[in-house]
């Protein structure tokens, strides 16, 4: 998420610890490294406020260059 997204750190951390706080994410750790998911859970109680965002962030004028940010980092292994 860092290297994807170009934050520091402790900004990532601190934005991920609010989205698993409030239920939107969950995580699970291997060795050093932290996985995030979106929640099954809130896209359950959710689903149209989901279908919604995934709309409207594809639409998003940076959504291109990020989502090719994300594959680069996954084609070098960067993120799971």
């Amino acid at each position: 998420i860092e290297e994807c997204l170009g934050l520091t750190q402790s900004n990532a951390s601190r934005h991920l610890t609010v989205l698993k706080k409030a239920g939107v994410l969950d995580s699970y750790k291997t060795a050093q490294w932290t996985y995030y998911k979106i929640s099954n859970e809130f896209i359950k109680e959710n689903k149209e406020l989901y279908d919604y965002l995934l709309l409207k962030i594809s639409k998003v004028p940076c959504y291109d260059v990020d989502s090719s940010k994300h594959d680069k980092c996954k084609s070098e292994d960067l993120c799971k």
